[in-house]
């Protein structure tokens, strides 16, 4: 499944319109840069639904490449997204009285951002989701389902 993701991630680059994929990234990359200079609060959306659950870290990535620390890409993710939203009582940052709903991971995003893919635990609610859960839950069945080596165990590459 990583694999068919990744080949979908690269499609767009290869073949009769990667010239035009590439002129709209680099088009959208100085967009993202402008935004960013001109203090434009940035969120991080998963809209690209080929990609599932992958887009946002794909996004991440892209945000990075046009400029942007790895900790402004996360803010845009979290706090930002949460503050758009209206949810940033209870989401988007880690603080006494939020709901607790955490990623760990393997690697430090701040040094790469493509460590946001080694995923180690996931906490959900302030607990411990089960990987096995994780896997076989109903929402994570459809479009969103990891694939088994994406939340892997500790120590083990995601790619």
């Amino acid at each position: 499944m990583l694999t068919f993701l990744k080949a979908q991630m690269a499609l767009p680059r290869a073949g009769p319109d990667a010239a035009g994929f590439e002129r709209t990234l680099d088009v959208k990359s100085a967009n993202v840069a402008d935004a960013r200079a001109a203090g434009v609060p940035l969120v991080v959306g998963t809209d690209y639904w080929l990609l599932g659950f992958l887009a946002v870290h794909w996004e991440l990535e892209l945000l990075v490449a046009a400029g942007l620390t790895p900790a402004e890409a996360i803010t845009a993710a979290t706090r930002n997204a949460a503050l758009t939203l209206g949810v940033a009582n209870d989401l988007g940052r880690v603080r006494a009285g939020a709901l607790a709903d955490l990623i760990v991971v393997d690697g430090d995003p701040l040094q790469d951002i493509r460590n946001t893919l080694r995923i180690h635990m996931v906490i959900k609610h302030g607990r411990v989701v089960e990987r096995e859960a994780l896997l076989r839950s109903p929402s994570g069945a459809q479009n969103n389902q990891p694939p088994n080596h994406a939340l892997h165990p500790a120590g083990a590459s995601a790619r």
